[in-house]
């Protein structure tokens, strides 16, 4: 749980990367201040000025990757940061191609920092994007297309440059290894704990099937048995009477067959797996007692045990909304888009304060169905504001049942 009224379920490098945008940012302000201050005492070019500009633009995709950070939207907010290290390390590299060493350290941090949010071909495409922009570093540095700054500059300057801010970038990347370290111990962890609530819940839930067979169905059948018996010895000495006892039975088995069917519908849906996630909640919405609508997009047939974690999490949260939020209105959205299948909850009930509220085990289980598929689970919310429960599960490159 941190300060700004998020819930993390396993979506722990969201986080660290936060924290990593944030050093980065220190790092970045300092670079532009230094600039402008170069350009205005020592070396009196507007080149640096332009430099500064260009590093001032990176401030700003830092900022903006911030807030589609917080808003769960992790691919954009990383493709923005690397796209702006690389432009801002090419821009350099030609106006002070002695800053060389300190760039190409530019170029490849972006792709350590997304490591751990990137599947295969996103992972293969930011590398190839970087080992192309160490290339244009290499023959802009080469060319030395610029002239005027470097030239300008005393020498104790330059080796400055790169003295400098060569500890300072290795220590970038430094501080992103090591959170990623984290990340993968605080998994691991994680995985731990959630194998051992997996075990327990499976009890849990193998127990509650017993008993509910035990005192709904199992009763009904033995009642009905019984009943059977005394037709049986009827059906000679008064017909009528039978007949009106299996009219009586009729009716009992037809229920025991409806709660049967509902006992079922609840450990898996006939119909998830018949016609996919969209038709099987909005069949869920339907009997929803809240105003609940369903929305997709792109959404197709996915792995079956990824259409079941998504299920069930979106039918707990709108369980959740109906029996604590007191929400009048329950909206569930559907998102598949650039390899990954999202979804939200989302009620206009009370909400609550996550920083002074205990994760349940609803949460957990929620948070564990969606790590099992491979996914992770964020859940917002504010007293007196509704929650929203957002997860999103990387999906193959061609969705299949």
């Amino acid at each position: 749980m941190d300060g700004d009224g998020e819930l993390v379920g396993l979506d722990v490098d969201r986080a660290q990367l936060a924290l990593f945008i944030r050093a980065n940012l220190i790092t970045v302000i300092g670079a532009v201040i230094g600039l402008l201050v170069l350009s205005a005492t020592i070396v009196r070019s507007a080149w640096f000025v332009l430099d500064a500009v260009a590093v001032a633009g990176v401030v700003v995709s830092l900022l903006v990757a911030r807030r589609w950070l917080d808003g769960n939207r992790t691919g954009r907010a990383l493709t923005l940061l690397a796209v702006a290290d690389f432009v801002v390390a090419i821009v350099t590299t030609a106006i002070t191609p002695v800053i060389l060493p300190v760039t190409t350290l530019v170029v490849v941090l972006p792709v350590i920092v997304i490591l751990p949010f990137l599947g295969r071909r996103r992972l293969l495409a930011t590398s190839v994007s970087a080992i192309a922009a160490a290339v244009v570093l290499t023959v802009v540095a080469a060319a030395h297309v610029v002239h005027g700054p470097q030239e300008l500059a005393p020498a104790w300057l330059k080796h400055a440059l790169v003295i400098v801010f060569v500890p300072v970038v290795t220590g970038l990347i430094l501080l992103n290894a090591w959170r990623s370290h984290l990340g993968l111990v605080t998994r691991s962890a994680e995985l731990r704990r959630s194998r051992s609530r997996i075990v327990v819940a499976a009890d849990r839930a193998r127990s509650q099937i017993e008993r509910d067979l035990h005192d709904g169905a199992q009763q009904r059948l033995t009642a009905v048995a019984i009943r059977l018996g005394l037709v049986q010895r009827l059906i000679e000495r008064d017909p009528v009477r039978a007949s009106a006892l299996l009219s009586e039975l009729d009716g009992e088995l037809h229920e025991t067959i409806a709660e049967l069917r509902d006992l079922a519908h609840g450990i898996y849906p006939p119909l998830l797996g018949q016609r996919g996630l969209v038709e099987a909640l909005a069949a869920a919405a339907r009997r929803s007692p809240v105003s609940t609508t369903v929305a997709a997009t792109d959404v197709g047939r996915y792995r079956a045990d990824v259409e079941t974690a998504i299920y069930f999490c979106c039918l707990e949260a709108m369980q959740n909304a109906t029996k604590h939020a007191a929400a009048n209105e329950i909206r569930v959205n559907l998102d598949s888009r650039k390899g990954e299948l999202a979804f939200s909850v989302t009620d206009d009930g009370v909400g609550f304060d996550p920083t002074s509220t205990i994760s349940g085990t609803g949460l957990a289980h929620m948070a564990d169905r969606l790590g099992a598929a491979g996914g992770t689970l964020t859940v917002r919310s504010a007293s007196g504001d509704g929650t929203t429960v957002h997860g999103r599960v990387e999906i193959d490159a061609v969705p299949g049942l």
